[in-house]
């Protein structure tokens, strides 16, 4: 079962194994839905269809995301609706259409602050952060990252907080604020090297190589490209 998801600013991945896992699951949710289960049963099928189709068919999963929310509404489940929204704030990010990615995570993150869902809040935060990142709000986006990585690292969230503290460094780059950009890349980077996150960690020396490239340090900018 999916849960909440949020991005790397640089994630470099391969999507490949990740669409063939999906379209496995795809086929299964498919066959049980043939089946006509029961109305919580159908919309829970709805919402984890919009989220495996995500990866593969962004047009799939936005069509059956609208039918989650249908059903998610009639039954008056909120949970399964800041759900949804937010797996859409997904989809449209991958289709870099950041106006629709923004206004799900918003309805997303409204729910959830009615429910008191701290987690959720703050895992939405550092998706909208992304996007105002990518729309050119660094005061936004720092704003958003902070919140999210405050309370991460709070509730011991860290797998959380080094994927944050990675975007942040990427984020204070950008603002050419090499030594906090560095110290937060450093964060992450720790995190992520004593619990072999090898895909986030990769992003991470990325950052820091990128860094020291910026401060003309092209030895230790040589060191982490190789790492």
């Amino acid at each position: 079962m999916k849960k909440y998801f949020f991005f790397l600013i640089f994630l470099i991945t391969t999507f490949s194994a990740i669409a063939q896992n999906a379209s496995d699951i795809i086929d299964n949710l498919k066959k049980e839905l043939s089946t006509n289960p029961d109305a919580k049963r159908t919309a829970s099928i709805y919402s984890d269809l919009t989220w495996y189709y995500s990866n593969i068919a962004t047009d799939s999963a936005i069509s059956y995301g609208n039918k989650a929310i249908a059903e998610s509404i009639k039954l008056k489940d909120s949970v399964l609706l800041a759900q949804v929204y937010s797996d859409l704030g997904a989809v449209y990010f991958r289709k870099t259409d950041y106006t629709s990615s923004k206004a799900n995570y918003l309805t997303a993150y409204k729910i959830r602050k009615i429910r008191n869902d701290k987690v959720g809040m703050a895992k939405i935060a550092a998706n909208l952060a992304n996007i105002y990142n990518k729309e050119n709000k660094k005061t936004l986006a720092l704003k958003s990252y902070l919140e999210s990585v405050d309370y991460f690292e709070k509730t011991n969230n860290l797998g959380a907080a080094a994927i944050t503290n990675a975007n942040i460094g990427s984020l204070f780059m950008d603002l050419k604020n090499y030594s906090k950009s560095m110290s937060y890349a450093k964060k992450a980077i720790n995190y992520q090297e004593e619990n072999h996150q090898d895909i986030g960690l990769s992003t991470s020396y990325l950052t820091m190589g990128n860094i020291y490239l910026k401060l003309k340090d092209t030895l230790n900018a040589l060191k982490y490209y190789n790492k």
